[in-house]
């Protein structure tokens, strides 16, 4: 019970605390030294530890330190209060303080001694903790407490800032990616402490590592890394320096992951090795990036390589037909040449153009390809004819170096197949040109094959020659662009290195493919596979003799029939007819005047298209149309397009052919769906604008 001190009371308490000051401290002397009151009451009095004696009634006594530590100026204020005065109403635990205050001063009546902790409150109503020891004494036929306090205060802040300092470096652990350790520098580095990204890293559970539960991470070190870590680990403790390295573990599904460690050993005050502590972390995307960057960087300075063997090869390409073109054309001006020598000149300057021409071709159809607008058209026609034409193209430069060509069917063969025919001939044309140019001696044959009952079905040719063959290491080089199976400055064989690898992709875009054997000064055989359609309804030819008389034009048009006879040749090789031709260039626009007037036909000439459609309009007007209208479609003030356009509108219903120099089919359809009949692309051949002309035009009689 809680005493409240009255005016007689305090002085009864002031006079048991003279009589226990005086008398009943004896518990406190020792059988060895015999201590005076006066003696006592120093110690007491000025111990840097609080005491106080109390009883039922209250404090009877305090020393100093006491009432610094509660904030209190003299003893009046706390004599005769009870301890649990000077406390919070409640105790950390939820108990209220009187209470629990008596209950804990009973016990250690019974008990005879009793520590335990304690909050009290300081008269500005701070709370401090302290560590309570009671001792019962007694003390005239009763028995007194004696209370000692020590100030937990800081403690308590040690203690939490322990706590707070073990929870940061928990969750700094914890949120650090990978695995942070502490371990034995032993064989099986015996874990102290692993945090639980180990578990993200290897698959495993933190638990399975300490104190050699379940496995050592050694064990899922990769067996051929596991040499390397402990040589680094080892240098790294001996030179009392962190060791970083980067090598390969096994995870518990099987996958090998690269991880990067970083630690060091630490020592104590005498430089023995304690233990290692470090950091692994989980690199493997970071190193399959740097693969995969060395990867691209190599393949881009191959390419920058291949490009620039290709400008050089390019340049020596072009160089060489025009100092030819340009040379002969020069020699053509010399009034005292011969006519024989005229026809070796002109003979010579068609010869590089044609060179020239094939190579811008070539360069085109890569741009195309590179930039995903290769067009191919699957249209009826006849292989083994196409094969042909590209046999009878190689053979008079074959015959020069005294080759045998052959073409060798293995029959059955289907009649016709669904393909490209342009782009399969272009394919067959650029195997053949290879194989004569790289044979000096020998052969060079052609066999077709085509399996009616393999499923899917493919048809194949191999063109295969007894030329110089291709090194080992240069059998793929060869299939990619600006590369060539000898790309030395000294080569004894020319060529941009373009046609290989535009008739494989060309082959892919048939639905095969073109591969290549060859054994180096042996030879070659180059194998092009294609789709060649649906051929179950398919008539197949068995024998030579079942093959049929007539095949596909060389210029045939998407949507002719397969069937479809070529053009009877010209009588005399003249048309008959008015043209009008509209070309801003005035070289090309007198070059193919004066074509078109040799072969019989009468010209007009415009230079823009706003000129063109005056004439074809008046023309018109007049009863008097031109059988065919030839445009340019790019010029100036109006191009051939919108011409033609125009003139469609008006209701002009005779033929209009553009010529363009743009190649690709893109171009070819819009002009088509701007209204043209036919297309022609430059340089135009003379032979290809008869055929053209030809199908609007009437023959004279």
């Amino acid at each position: 019970m809680l005493m409240s001190p009255s005016p007689s009371s305090e002085d009864a308490a002031e006079t048991d605390a003279t009589a226990f000051r005086a008398h009943n401290l004896s518990p406190f002397r020792t059988p060895a030294l015999d201590l005076s009151p006066s003696i006592i009451q120093i110690l007491f009095e000025f111990c840097p530890d609080p005491y106080f004696v109390f009883d039922e009634r209250g404090v009877l006594e305090c020393n100093h330190a006491m009432l610094e530590l509660l904030g209190y100026p003299n003893k009046a204020a706390l004599v005769g209060h009870h301890p649990a005065e000077f406390s919070p109403p409640l105790q950390p635990d939820g108990r209220p303080s009187l209470e629990k205050g008596i209950e804990l001063t009973n016990k250690a009546r019974e008990e005879g001694y009793l520590r335990f902790d304690w909050v009290h409150r300081r008269r500005d109503g701070r709370m401090f903790p302290v560590e309570v020891t009671l001792i019962p004494v007694q003390m005239d036929g009763r028995t007194v407490m004696v209370a000692m306090w020590h100030d937990m205060t800081l403690r308590s802040r040690t203690e939490q800032a322990l706590r707070d300092s073990e929870q940061q470096f928990r969750t700094l652990v914890q949120n650090i990616p990978g695995a942070s350790y502490r371990c034995e520098n032993d064989a099986d580095w015996t874990m102290y402490f692993i945090s639980d990204g180990v578990k993200e890293l290897t698959g495993y559970p933190a638990s399975d590592f300490l104190v050699n539960n379940v496995r050592t991470y050694a064990s899922v070190i990769h067996p051929d890394d596991r040499g390397l870590v402990e040589d680094l680990v080892a240098e790294g403790v001996s030179n009392h320096q962190p060791y970083v390295m980067e090598y390969r573990i096994v995870r518990a599904d099987g996958r090998e992951r690269w991880v990067r460690e970083k630690g060091q050993g630490v020592f104590d005050r005498k430089g023995d090795l304690r233990w290692l502590d470090g950091v692994i972390f989980d690199i493997t995307d970071r190193r399959e990036a740097e693969e995969q960057l060395r990867a691209a960087k190599d393949a881009a300075e191959s390419a920058d390589r291949a490009k620039s063997e290709f400008l050089a090869n390019i340049s020596h390409e072009i160089r060489t037909p025009m100092t030819a073109i340009l040379g002969y054309a020069e020699l053509l001006a010399d009034p005292d040449l011969n006519a024989q020598r005229r026809r070796e000149c002109l003979n010579t300057i068609k010869r590089n153009g044609s060179h020239l021409l094939a190579m811008i071709n070539d360069i085109l159809d890569l741009s195309r390809m590179e930039s995903g607008r290769l067009a191919v058209q699957h249209i009826a026609c006849d292989a083994l004819s196409i094969l042909h034409e590209a046999v009878d193209q190689i053979r008079p430069a074959a015959e020069q170096s005294g080759l045998r060509v052959t073409i060798d069917p293995r029959w059955p063969l289907p009649a016709t197949v669904k393909t490209d025919s342009a782009r399969l001939r272009q394919i067959l044309l650029n195997l053949a040109h290879n194989a004569v140019k790289f044979t000096s001696r020998g052969h060079v044959t052609f066999t077709l094959r085509c399996d009616r009952f393999a499923l899917p079905h493919r048809y194949r040719i191999d063109v295969e020659d007894t030329g110089i063959g291709i090194p080992d290491t240069r059998l793929e080089a060869i299939f990619r662009p600006f590369s060539q199976a000898d790309g030395s400055a000294t080569r004894p064989y020319g060529g941009a290195g373009l046609s290989l690898c535009i008739s494989r992709r060309l082959a892919r875009a048939l639905g095969g493919d073109l591969t290549v054997q060859s054994t180096e000064s042996v030879g070659s055989r180059f194998t092009v596979t294609f789709d060649p359609g649906n051929l179950d309804q398919a008539d197949w030819i068995t024998s030579p003799a079942d093959e049929p008389s007539t095949s596909l034009p060389l210029n045939a048009k998407p949507g002719v029939a397969a069937a479809t006879p070529p053009l009877p040749p010209l009588p005399d090789g003249k048309l008959h007819g008015r043209v009008l031709f509209a070309e801003d260039n005035p070289d090309t626009r007198n070059l193919l005047s004066l074509m078109l007037r040799r072969i019989g036909l009468t010209v007009d000439v415009a230079e823009h298209g706003e000129q063109l459609l005056d004439l074809a309009s008046r023309a018109q007007k007049q009863g008097t149309p031109y059988d065919v209208i030839l445009t340019d479609v790019q010029m100036p003030r109006m191009d051939g397009l919108t011409a033609t356009r125009q003139l469609r509108e008006g209701g002009y219903h005779w033929p209009i052919v553009a010529i363009t120099a743009h190649a690709m089919s893109i171009h070819r359809n819009q002009c088509i769906d701007a209204g043209c009949d036919d297309y022609l692309t430059k340089p135009v051949q003379r032979l290809r604008l008869m055929n053209v002309l030809r199908r609007y035009m009437a023959t004279p009689a």
